[in-house]
């Protein structure tokens, strides 16, 4: 968090007591009560300068430099105790008429600037207030300064821009109501996160500062947990891709991964690191486009637009840029190609729901934390990123909370499994610690989307829930898309684009998966050369919830239908040349045909369970699961006999046929 305001500089006063006032007196000409403020100014890119314009000619220009600076530091009661180069130390018991002169040195330069070849002077300044240590150089006979403040002093001007007067948090509080523009929490060489302000001295607009900006995790109430193998993926393609777009579906954890990555990455860059937060913006370029100007502090007047501010004013900035929730100003993308395009040396981190489908787009697909996937001891579930991120926030509940037995390890990784590793399910699942038991949190996720609710304040209205964080997605979404999507409930453990255009009758449907999937709603896998889709146990609840009860009967009775004819198809494969290919779609599809079975018998259509009944023994025979095959094959002598004799002529003597691996009844039209 940044440093309360005034802080730094309650004790001055009393670090005041070993400072020689003979010393001081002979430093500037008041003493003021001893508090130093320190000036540090230097002219910019004065090597390049000298280089270009050569000795005599700088030198020239550097006289007049001087004399202006001398004017000035004059009339606000100033000391000058040290120049080096084109560079000035100065001295002030008043931090007021310190900020004062640094202000009135800018208007002059600006107002009579002091050309060189074709370009004019510019100079950066930088002031800082505290006690430092006074002394008499040995050699030079001069009085001089010493310590951390002066350092300090001369780092702020260091990551400041021509025309700029910038300084401490200690000269802000004793320097009065000047005109400031906080810049918050910037990185000084050796000093770590200071707090930097710009004195806006009149006619001069707040201008991004040269150096880092530290990221302070303000965002975020609680730690970042794990996922350590995520953020290396992530950095290591910041580091080589200028536009990176993390998507995932809400809840996933995209915002939290890239404000991780960005603190790790942000000192490559030289002018920092910056988070712009979008949601809540309208959806329009324009309004981007203001709230990044706002963001920078971009003075828009002068140009044809924010735009053009923005592309002109930070064409040349190294820095990385984050724009957060994308999803919500889609129609933005057209800016963010213009800025991608005329910012050549800036990075863009974005997160989105959906890719911005830019040239030069590098995606990152956020996976949920890894969760176990079988029985697991003590000792392997403390090594699950998951598990470290439920104990973390189950401790916020009871501070020494911990796994203490086998029973207590069986249902942590049953949550984490049932809520499918999303770490905002983790989040509000670990919430019900102390007021439930593991036992119970465990049978309450049997209905996750009335059992995953925020149990505080502090989280954004869309992260409340883990239903509110999917009405944000499915808001988004087309009315196409919004209109399949909850049929896709229907379907068990995946499907392929020609299964969506049976059973739904869809005849767009491979656009829509396709969208559904960059919308971070679906999960696709390439099986068989195809691209298979499938949800989250989360999502799908969440879809199924959305349909009706009507249209989920004839759903649930077409995907029967449809996934018998799938099966008795490769069943028939099996006896012939293409036994590879039939055993690998049904070995694909099984909990399709599970569900069609149990709807069938659900359904009592009879002629339905006797033939998937008997398709599904011959694929239990290859498989060698013979308890299963049994099971079926029962139900499929039930089946027989509630048909009528003249309907399957011979039915027991079928059945038995059926179950040593004789051909299926037809299914009946």
């Amino acid at each position: 968090m940044p440093p309360a305001q005034g802080a730094p500089i309650d004790n001055l006063k009393e670090l005041l007591s070993g400072v020689d006032p003979e010393q001081l007196r002979e430093v500037m000409p008041l003493v003021g009560g001893g508090v130093i403020t320190m000036m540090f100014t230097d002219i910019v890119d004065s090597t390049r300068v000298k280089r270009e314009i050569g000795d005599t000619a700088y030198f020239s220009a550097l006289k007049q430099h001087n004399n202006a600076i001398r004017e000035c530091v004059a009339q606000h009661d100033g000391r000058e105790l040290k120049t080096i180069g084109d560079s000035f130390m100065i001295a002030f018991a008043d931090p007021g008429l310190a900020v004062q002169c640094a202000g009135r040195i800018q208007q002059t330069l600006a107002k009579t600037p002091i050309i060189v070849g074709d370009t004019p002077i510019r100079v950066r300044i930088g002031l800082h207030t505290g006690t430092p240590i006074v002394y008499r150089d040995g050699v030079s006979g001069r009085i001089d300064l010493s310590g951390a403040d002066v350092g300090k002093a001369a780092r702020i001007e260091s990551i400041a821009r021509g025309g700029q007067v910038l300084i401490s948090e200690q000269t802000r509080v004793l320097a009065g109501s000047a005109s400031l523009h906080d810049w918050g929490i910037w990185e000084l060489k050796g000093l770590g996160g200071q707090r930097i302000f710009e004195f806006l001295y009149p006619g001069k607009v707040p201008e991004v500062l040269a150096g880092r900006m530290r990221l302070e995790p303000l965002r975020f109430a609680t730690s970042f947990i794990g996922r350590e193998r995520e953020a290396a993926e992530l950095i290591e393609l910041l580091k080589h891709h200028r536009l990176v777009t993390t998507t995932g579906m809400g809840g996933i954890g995209k915002t939290r991964l890239a404000d991780f990555a960005a603190r790790r990455v942000s000192d490559i860059f030289a002018d920092g690191a910056f988070f712009v937060e979008l949601a809540g913006t309208t959806d329009s370029g324009s309004a981007v486009a203001s709230r990044l100007v706002a963001a920078f502090a971009v003075n828009p007047e002068g140009f044809e637009g924010e735009t053009e501010a923005l592309l002109r004013t930070l064409q040349n900035r190294q820095m990385l840029i984050v724009l957060d929730n994308f999803e919500a100003v889609s129609s933005a993308t057209p800016l963010v190609r213009k800025l991608f395009l005329g910012w050549p040396h800036a990075h863009f981190l974005v997160t989105s729901q959906t890719p911005l489908n830019l040239d030069g787009e590098q995606l990152y697909r956020a996976p949920p934390m890894g969760v176990p996937i079988a029985a697991v001891d003590a000792s392997a579930l403390a090594g699950v990123d998951a598990f470290a991120l439920f104990r973390e926030r189950a401790r916020a509940k009871i501070f020494n909370w911990e796994v203490s037995t086998p029973a207590d390890v069986a249902a942590v990784a049953e949550i984490l499994r049932l809520v499918d590793g999303i770490p905002l399910g983790i989040e509000l699942a670990a919430a019900w610690v102390g007021s439930r038991t593991l036992s119970e949190i465990t049978t309450g996720l049997g209905n996750r989307l009335n059992l995953l609710k925020s149990r505080g304040l502090g989280a954004t209205s869309r992260h409340q829930s883990m239903r509110a964080c999917l009405d944000y997605s499915f808001d988004l979404l087309s009315d196409d898309a919004r209109e399949i999507l909850p049929k896709l409930a229907v379907f068990a453990g995946g499907f392929f684009t020609g299964d969506v255009e049976a059973v739904c009758s869809a005849s767009n449907a491979g656009e829509l998966l396709v969208s559904l999937h960059e919308g971070s709603l679906l999960v696709r896998q390439e099986v068989l050369d195809r691209s298979r889709y499938s949800m989250l146990a989360t999502v799908q609840e969440y879809a199924a919830d959305k349909l009706p009860e009507t249209v989920a009967s004839e759903l649930k009775r077409a995907h029967a239908r449809y996934f018998l004819g799938v099966l008795h198809a490769a069943d028939q494969q099996l006896r012939g040349a293409g036994y590879a290919d039939a055993l690998e779609r049904m070995t694909i599809d099984p909990a399709n045909f599970e569900v069609g079975f149990k709807e069938s018998r659900t359904s009592e259509d009879d002629y339905a369970v006797f033939n998937f009944a008997s398709s599904l023994m011959d694929y239990f025979k290859v498989k060698g699961r013979y308890t299963d095959r049994l099971n079926v094959a029962l139900a499929a002598q039930e089946a027989a006999a509630k048909l009528v004799p003249k309907t399957i002529a011979g039915a027991d003597n079928n059945l038995g046929n059926a179950y040593v691996g004789r051909p299926a009844t037809a299914v009946p039209t």
